[in-house]
């Protein structure tokens, strides 16, 4: 069960630590770091409930929350490939549905 309504499903690939990704996994029930879009950063959540926490080098898919989703919903098309930040470029997330 989700813990939020999601603003859209994204496949979250996480780099493996080598090529510059997490040293460790992510944390469980959710995770929250900035998204480059379009080269502007936007604070998100994904919801780790229902699948636990991600290894570097692992794929998902995952609910994401966007803490300013009015902005975003501007910027952002089903397809679309964001950036993951977190001290550094992790990992990518691609839109595969978006909800509004």
């Amino acid at each position: 069960m989700a813990l939020w309504a999601p603003d859209a499903l994204v496949e979250l690939r996480l780099f493996p630590s080598d090529a510059g990704g997490r040293t460790g996994p992510t944390p469980t029930g959710w995770w929250g770091c900035p998204l480059s879009i379009n080269g502007d950063l936007f604070d998100g959540r994904f919801d780790l409930s229902e699948t636990g926490p991600l290894q570097p080098g692992e794929l998902r898919v995952v609910p994401l929350k966007f803490l300013s989703p009015d902005i975003v919903r501007t910027l952002i098309t089903e397809g679309q490939e964001l950036q993951v930040w977190e001290g550094g470029f992790i990992g990518k997330a691609a839109v595969l549905a978006l909800y509004w």
